[in-house]
């Protein structure tokens, strides 16, 4: 049960005291209903705002996803997650969902 995360830009420091990074992520075949942690302290202390697309020509748009995080306290391994939802019903994905084959994300974050 992980994320892969991948950096593809940054972070980059794009005003005073605010950077951004943008990374691919690759889900696994077992998701948590709860969401998936990702780590992110390498590059960010704090998170001011993010945005998960679906990247691959063909997105599946039977699931969006979401980051989550409180936006007002430092950000720890385990504070950081990514969410999916079924489209359909906006309900949370059920725990042990293969959405390997959903394919590439792209998370864009902005911070600290």
């Amino acid at each position: 049960m992980a994320i892969t995360v991948t950096q593809i830009v940054g972070p980059e420091s794009i005003a005073p005291g605010i950077k951004m990074a943008i990374y691919s992520l690759a889900l696994d075949n077992s998701w948590l209903a709860a969401g998936e942690a990702i780590d992110l302290t390498t590059d960010f202390d704090y998170i001011y705002s993010g945005s998960v697309q679906q990247a691959d020509a063909i997105a599946d748009l039977a699931y969006k996803f979401d980051l989550v995080c409180d936006y007002a306290t430092a950000i720890t391994s385990t504070t950081v997650k990514i969410s999916a939802y079924v489209t359909s019903t906006d309900t949370a994905v059920a725990d042990t969902t293969d959405l390997s084959a959903v394919g590439k994300l792209t998370l864009v974050v902005f911070g600290a």
